[in-house]
């Protein structure tokens, strides 16, 4: 029998992907992270490692650009075929966003899209994070 792993590997293999989606089959509201070109560099850690504290701005159909922040970057799970890490974006507290894809620009990255999804946040601001599992090629 397969293992899931191998199953979903295979599946990105097949559909050619290099993007996994974590938590698949475990019952969370987890997803993969989007662009436009699945196998484009703006998806590897190594471009976002050097973007802490620096802007982007989010479309949203009814609020316009929101200005945001990125705060964070963490790595996730170690595993020798992908690249697992997070990133946390910082933007004010109203609007709220609910989870979902948005358009995003970043000087550095350009245009892509993200999936975010709320995270804990102090008062006055709301942190959203942004999922990435990514296979070596």
């Amino acid at each position: 029998m397969m293992e899931r792993r191998d199953f979903i590997h295979a599946c990105a293999v097949l559909f050619g992907s290099t993007v996994l989606p974590m938590g698949c089959g475990q019952g969370g509201p987890e997803q993969i992270s989007i662009t436009d070109d699945l196998s484009g560099p703006a998806l590897r850690r190594s471009k976002w490692v050097n973007l802490p504290d620096t802007s982007f701005s989010v479309a949203h159909e009814t609020y316009g650009a929101i200005d945001m922040m990125m705060t964070a970057i963490d790595d996730e799970i170690y595993d020798p075929v992908t690249d697992q890490f997070s990133i946390v974006m910082t933007g004010p507290e109203q609007p709220l966003l609910e989870e979902g894809v948005y358009d995003v620009y970043n000087s550095s990255l350009g245009y892509i899209e993200l999936y975010f999804q709320p995270a804990d946040s102090p008062a006055g601001e709301q942190r959203y994070r942004a999922l990435f599992s990514i296979l070596h090629s």
